[in-house]
């Protein structure tokens, strides 16, 4: 295999942060990207924008961290100013750009340990360009690329799995018990101390020091082990049997036993204690509760916990602006719903049942990226039997498509269709609505553009598209996609008061987290939506109503064997319904922006028909 180094294949570009008078928040100029902080799970997330840039980087340039830390990378795809903390990677016409990516964040512990700096590591311009990359032909990067992306994209979908599981249990809860913040349900309250048969800190000062822990011994409970219902084993500390017997032994801990964070972020977290821990002690800021069953079960307490409406009524105790925290005495007098055991049971019968399954994916999960690192060390080693993956037969290509337009120019061929699950379709019009946040669109204006994203970027939304006055649309789909934007807190829908057709759309998750969610569904398209959602902002709804009814009718030709033309096409625009009339004098200019474009239909998908 041959090597090259990272400057001979890539153009590296270095940050350089413009004057902090020229950031801003208002969507001032473009998007501004600082350093990791701005990373989402593949694309960075827009926060501050800078009216005066710099260093620019264009979509599709490697984004990799420089400083504090030195290696995270993300693909950039939006043009952007880029500071100090990072280096935009171009990567040159005869290299895959994807190849490179998986490369980079294959090694990023190895470029990590290049950093130099006492107060905090920086990687110099000079050592990343003359970073040593494998370099097989062309096409074994792709199929390289194509191979590591497919386990990312399963890694990703089994993690949002396991997050799914989760948000079921919080919803299931609040179904069950209301919430705790304003005890909706009446229920009966009890201050938290009298529902626990132990509540109490663990050892402060000279009973537990870090020179106590041991390799092995009784376990030893930290703030880093407490999730929000999940108990970590990442970073686990050990204290001698010795110590414990003659120090420790009353801060004995148990499994069942709730333990609850009462330092740093989120504050107020807790979980249960794992039933194979058979003996443990709870440190400093960690509390432990251990449920009287005459009340309370563990399962009950442990999500109660971890609701927004009890940080709700614990929030006038919490204190501290660098680490906020809250003690446990003033936990202790908070008080809380006490729902009937028997409706507790029943919920604690559903956890069980779901971490179950949980515990499957997870170790599911812990196997699949097991089956990355292979790959990726074997991949650039030049050690992984590759078969070709290149694009498909004429044949294939040609499956659907009856005829091509004789212009000048010719159809890209089909891409890899992605099938989507409801919640995902409601997950790519949340991101939809996102892109186009300035712009505000509603109901009518969505549907264009997912009808344009499913047809053109060939994602199987199960749509049933119907002609209607103002172009392709699907009552029963945008229905589904709002019940589904209700139920995951993606989007508010409101209608408006004076036009009851008008919809409004309200975002319930942050921006970033809507990205977020979309690249860990969408990985493998994630390039080819943005690509197309990018050509059409700005646009009116009219706009994309004439693009989406002009795309339709086009791609009704090819599907039916008809004949592709210029002239047909136009009249069969015409013929859609009689409010083309009125818009007509904007088709010359759009039909000739998408040939300019390449927004071409390719006989994707289904004929749009008109209802009787």
């Amino acid at each position: 295999m041959k090597f090259e180094q990272l400057g001979n294949i890539a153009e590296v570009i270095a940050g350089q942060s413009p004057p902090s008078s020229t950031y801003n928040k208002d969507g001032n100029g473009i998007p501004f990207f600082q350093g990791k902080a701005d990373y989402g799970k593949i694309h960075p997330v827009v926060r501050t924008w800078c009216s005066n840039p710099t260093k620019i980087s264009l979509p599709n340039d490697i984004l990799i961290s420089v400083r504090a830390p030195v290696g995270p990378v993300n693909i950039n795809n939006t043009e952007a100013c880029i500071g100090r903390g990072l280096s935009a990677i171009r990567v040159k016409e005869n290299f895959c750009m994807q190849y490179v990516f998986s490369f980079l964040k294959a090694n990023e512990i190895k470029i990590a340990n290049l950093g130099v700096g006492s107060t905090f590591k920086a990687i110099t311009q000079k050592d990343l360009r003359n970073l040593i990359i494998p370099t097989p032909d062309y096409q074994t990067q792709l199929n390289i690329a194509n191979i590591l992306s497919k386990a990312e994209s399963l890694i990703a979908k089994r993690k949002e799995s396991i997050r799914l599981l989760d948000e079921y249990l919080k919803s299931v809860f609040l179904e069950m018990f209301g919430d705790p913040g304003i005890n909706n349900r009446k229920w009966e309250t009890r201050k938290v101390k009298e529902l626990s048969l132990r509540f109490s800190d663990g050892p402060f000062g000279s009973n537990l020091k870090t020179e106590h822990y041991s390799d092995k011994g009784i376990q030893v409970i930290r703030l880093q082990n407490i999730g929000i219902n999940n108990f970590i084993e990442d970073d686990v500390k050990y204290v001698d049997e010795f110590h414990y017997e003659n120090v420790l032994f009353k801060y004995s801990c148990y499994p069942n036993d709730v333990v609850i964070a009462t330092m740093g972020a989120p504050n107020i977290r807790a979980c249960i204690i794992p039933k194979h821990i058979k003996i443990s002690v709870n440190k400093a800021d960690c509390v432990v509760f251990r449920p009287n069953h005459k009340f309370v079960n563990q399962f009950y307490i442990s999500y109660l916990f971890n609701q927004e409406g009890f940080l709700h009524l614990a929030s006038s105790f919490i204190h501290g602006q660098t680490r906020a925290r809250i003690s446990s005495g003033q936990i202790a007098k908070i008080e809380v719903p006490v729902p009937p055991l028997k409706l507790q049971t029943k919920f604690a019968q559903i956890v069980e049942k779901t971490e179950a399954l949980k515990a499957h994916y997870q170790q599911s999960l812990q196997e699949l990226e097991n089956l990355y690192g292979s790959l990726s060390q074997k991949a650039f080693k030049g050690e992984l039997s590759i078969k070709d993956e290149s694009l498909p037969s004429h044949a294939e290509r040609s499956r659907s498509v009856a005829a091509e337009p004789e212009m000048g120019y010719t159809l890209k061929p089909n891409l890899k269709e992605k099938e989507c699950s409801k919640p995902e379709r409601a997950i790519l019009a949340a991101y939809i609505l996102n892109f186009y946040a300035k712009q505000n669109i509603g109901r009518v204006h969505l549907m264009k553009l997912l009808h344009l994203t499913e047809y053109h970027c060939q994602i199987n939304i199960h749509s049933n598209f119907v002609q209607k006055a103002a172009g392709p649309y699907d009552s029963g789909l945008i229905k589904d996609i709002e019940q589904y934007f209700i139920k995951y807190k993606l989007y508010s829908v409101t209608q408006d008061n004076t036009e009851k057709r008008k919809v409004h759309y309200t975002p319930i998750s942050p921006d970033s987290a809507i990205s977020e969610l979309f690249c860990e569904n969408f990985q493998d398209e994630t390039l080819r939506i943005n690509q197309l959602l990018e050509k059409f902002r700005n646009w009116s709804m009219v706009d994309c109503e004439v693009a989406s009814t002009l795309y339709a009718v086009w791609n009704n030709r090819i599907l039916s064997h008809q004949a592709v033309d210029y002239s047909a096409i136009k009249q069969d625009f015409l013929k859609w319904s009689p409010r083309k009339k009125s818009i007509i004098n904007k088709f010359d200019s759009v039909y000739n922006w998408m040939c300019e474009n390449k927004v071409i239909p390719v006989g994707y998908g289904g004929i749009i028909l008109k209802v009787a």
